[in-house]
C-alpha cells in the first residue's frame, strides 16, 4: 500500500507540473533568446527564473513581493537585452495542450486575461532585486474576454471555454500557437526595465479555497530611443487586491454561456495621449494665471 500511495502522489505531482507552463523561448526585436529553465537561470537568457514546479502565485501572496516576478524571479539574471522603444517582444509559452498531431506543448489553460507591465530598474537590471527595492510598475497592455466573437468552441480543451466571447489565453494557445507579442511603447524614458508579462488563469477563480492563478514572468530589457513620458507608477504589492482573484466565470441560469464581460484587474493601461492632454491643461492654467 505504501508503494502504491507513493506512486499516486508522484503521478499527482507530475500532473500538477504539466498542467501549467513557462516561457521557454522568445524574440526581442528579431533576435532569438532562450527562455526560462524552470526555477534556475538559463545561460544567455534575459528571462528571470519561474517557479521550479511551474506554479502560479497564490492569491494570499498577491500583495507580497512575489507578485512582481513570481517566487523565483525576485533576483536578477546576468543578461539584459537592448531593444528600441516601439519594437516588440514575442514570447512562447510551453505547456501541455495542443491539437491532434501537434507537439502538445502549447499553453495549457484557456480561460483568463493576458497583461503586460514595465518595471523601471532605476539603474542596471542585473543589479535590481524586486524583494529589496520599492519596485513599481505601469501597465502597457491588457487583453481579456473579446466579446466581439461568440463563445469559443471546445476545440482541444477539456471543456468548452466559458464566457460570451474568446479569452486572451484561448487566442494565445489555439489561435497563435502559444506565442504572444508585446510592443514596447515609444513614449517612455529610455533606460532599463523589467518587462512583466503575465497570464491570470480563471478556471478555479470561482472557488474560495483556490482562486485565480497569476503567472508572471520578467524579462530584463534596456530600452533605447525612448521619446520620454511620465507614466503613473503603482507599487508591485498594490497591483491587485486579493478579491480580484475570485470571480465566477461559469454559466448559470441567467448567463448560459458564462459571464458576458470581465474587468481586467490592475491599474489602467498607460496612455501617453492622456498625459499630453494633462500637460497641455497644466500649461494653459499656468499661462492664464
Amino acid at each position: 500500500m505504501h508503494a502504491l500511495a507513493s506512486a499516486l502522489v508522484a503521478v499527482s505531482a507530475a500532473s500538477t507540473v504539466v498542467a501549467h507552463g513557462y516561457v521557454d523561448e522568445l524574440y526581442i526585436g528579431s533576435q532569438w533568446y532562450p527562455g526560462s529553465n524552470g526555477g534556475t537561470p538559463r545561460d544567455g537568457s534575459p528571462v528571470r527564473p519561474m517557479p521550479a514546479d511551474l506554479a502560479y502565485v497564490y492569491p494570499n501572496d498577491v500583495n507580497s513581493d512575489s507578485i512582481g516576478c513570481g517566487y523565483n524571479g525576485k533576483n536578477p539574471v546576468e543578461v539584459t537585452v537592448d531593444i528600441n522603444a516601439g519594437d516588440s517582444v514575442t514570447l512562447h509559452w510551453k505547456g501541455d495542450r495542443g491539437p491532434s498531431g501537434d507537439d502538445h506543448e502549447r499553453w495549457g489553460h484557456y480561460e483568463g486575461p493576458e497583461l503586460d507591465y514595465l518595471i523601471p530598474c532605476d539603474g542596471p537590471c542585473d543589479q535590481f532585486y524586486t524583494w529589496k527595492e520599492n519596485a513599481r510598475a505601469f501597465k502597457i497592455a491588457e487583453n481579456g474576454l473579446d466579446t466581439s466573437t461568440g463563445r469559443a468552441p471546445q476545440s482541444y480543451w477539456p471543456t468548452q471555454p466559458a464566457g460570451k466571447g474568446t479569452w486572451a489565453q484561448t487566442k494565445l494557445s489555439e489561435w497563435q500557437g502559444s506565442w504572444w507579442t508585446v510592443t514596447i511603447p515609444k513614449e517612455i524614458p529610455s533606460g532599463e526595465y523589467l518587462l512583466r508579462h503575465e497570464l491570470i488563469s480563471l478556471q478555479a477563480a470561482n472557488e474560495q479555497s483556490k482562486g485565480a492563478q497569476p503567472y508572471p514572468v520578467c524579462i530584463q530589457l534596456r530600452v533605447n530611443n525612448g521619446q520620454g513620458g511620465n507614466p503613473n507608477m503603482t507599487p508591485l504589492t498594490q497591483l491587485y487586491k486579493k478579491e480580484d482573484m475570485f470571480v465566477n466565470i461559469y454559466p448559470d441560469g441567467s448567463h448560459p454561456d458564462g459571464i458576458e464581460w470581465y474587468t481586467i484587474p490592475g491599474p489602467p493601461v498607460y496612455n501617453p495621449n492622456n498625459e499630453r492632454r494633462m500637460r497641455k491643461v497644466r500649461h494653459e492654467k499656468k499661462a492664464h494665471h
